[in-house]
């Protein structure tokens, strides 16, 4: 519903200038819902001639009223006319919802007023994750005062404690769809949430209508009680689940196609197109291509949609304010599988009986080698060992870097810099480059296991 509010004084005539504050209500009443539900309630400071259109949404149907006065405290002559223009399409279901492999979902369009351009779009913009009782306290008498006058009945409570970990410092609405949203239509005398952090730290209150609460991170405490004359009534609940609402870090959006066919092939997503007065279309909403990796199985993204392509030529904002409820209910994750990597081929031992026994003697002198190189008080026996080994084996590489970093030590680099360089050099030295270049440099068949040997060019040999 589009309201055109004009302020009809002119300047030239009632010689005003100033500005008058006038205030436009609008009220529908639904039925089991509260009316604040389907109210609007804008002000408007009007200069002269001055004209102001304000977007309302409406449900259809339903009987509007509409009010538009000068506010209380405005002085001087006030002259506004308003003029009222329905437009827009309808949508059915006038509520999205969307499961993992479901399919998507079907939206039918009417256009029952006018020619619409329309140009559906969707975004997911919150996080809903459930939180079950961690404690239930028996149901317990309050206080000698909480006690109905009328009928002399004691108030009875139930007292809930759930818990989370906060991973991130933030802002979440602690919601209970069953119990919140109502005030003396409840069918519960009252409940109350309490918000603590780890430290017993009172961080915020929520009742009938939450609003945002900030926490740290870490473990978060939610005590929750529900007031009721009836303990059977309360023995029901002691295993409500509540819901934990966040804001996306970032708003998913969701594609939007024209047929079924094109929405499970991802084809070309839909386009404007005018929609003629008295005609149906269809839409279809595919799922999002990936969630935030915070959620789990059971967990609820929140968003909205609009579907008339508002055009700047319109007054107003040109599609339903607030837009139309979406909900995607997030599955269970897929394991990802690491892809393996192809093993090389191990090269086949020919050394001899006395060869490998050499070898694992070699070995065994070159760790008790090292762990000399460990402590400073063992540098000359180090040193002495090593000359003794560097005659027996002469050219071994990891000898010869084993002396590399005996001298090449954090601590005492600067000292032993003549030693490290030229270390470093009988290392160079004793390896060939050119072949070991080579062979880097050349493709090898990763099956064959003696071309892609590397220690045969000086490196581990």
């Amino acid at each position: 519903m589009d309201v055109t509010i004009k302020d009809e004084r002119r300047v030239d005539i009632d010689d005003e200038y100033a500005s008058r504050l006038v205030v436009l209500h609008t009220l529908q009443l639904l039925p089991h819902a509260a009316h604040r539900d389907a109210e609007v309630q804008k002000y408007f400071n009007m200069l002269p001639s001055q004209e102001t259109v304000s977007s309302i949404p409406v449900h259809a149907g339903v009987t509007c009223e509409l009010d538009l006065a000068r506010y209380w405290s405005t002085q001087g002559v006030t002259k506004v006319t308003a003029s009222v223009k329905f437009r827009g399409v309808t949508a059915v279901p006038d509520s999205i919802n969307i499961f993992c492999g479901g399919g998507g979902a079907k939206v039918r369009l009417h256009s029952d007023l006018d020619d619409e351009y329309v140009l559906p779009k969707a975004k997911l913009s919150k996080w809903r994750s459930p939180l079950s009782p961690v404690k239930s306290g028996a149901v317990s008498p309050c206080d000698e005062r909480d006690v109905l006058p009328s009928s002399s009945k004691q108030i009875y409570q139930l007292v809930l404690n759930y818990e989370f970990e906060n991973k991130e410092a933030g802002a979440f609405v602690p919601r209970a769809p069953a119990l919140q949203g109502f005030l003396y239509e409840s069918g519960f005398e009252s409940q109350m949430m309490l918000v603590f952090d780890e430290d017993k730290k009172i961080l915020g209150v929520a009742d009938s209508w939450p609003s945002a609460i900030k926490v740290p991170k870490g473990k978060i405490t939610i005590r929750m009680q529900i007031r009721h004359d009836d303990v059977k009534k309360l023995e029901l609940l002691k295993s409500l689940t509540i819901w934990i609402e966040r804001k996306l870090g970032k708003e998913i959006t969701l594609s939007a196609y024209k047929s079924h066919r094109t929405m499970v092939t991802s084809g070309d997503s839909w386009r404007r197109s005018l929609l003629r007065q008295g005609t149906t279309t269809s839409v279809f909403f595919g799922e999002p291509s990936s969630v935030p990796a915070e959620c789990q199985c059971g967990d609820v993204l929140i968003g909205t949609a609009t579907f008339a392509d508002g055009s700047a030529q319109l007054p107003g904002s040109g599609k339903r304010p607030g837009g139309f409820e979406v909900k995607y209910v997030v599955g269970s994750k897929g394991k990802e599988e690491k892809e393996e990597k192809a093993k090389a081929p191990e090269v086949p031992d020919k050394r001899s009986v006395d060869e490998k026994i050499d070898d694992a003697i070699r070995s065994a002198k070159l760790e008790q080698l090292q762990k000399l190189s460990e402590k400073k008080d063992d540098s000359d026996d180090f040193v002495a060992l090593y000359d003794k080994l560097i005659t027996t084996y002469p050219g071994h590489v990891p000898l010869l870097m084993a002396a590399l970093n005996f001298y090449d030590k954090k601590e005492s680099r600067l000292e032993n810099l003549r030693e490290v360089t030229e270390a470093a050099n009988v290392v160079i030295d004793s390896i060939d480059e050119a072949a070991l270049a080579q062979h880097f440099g050349l493709k090898h068949d990763d099956e064959d296991a003696e071309s892609c040997k590397v220690s045969k060019y000086g490196l581990l040999s």
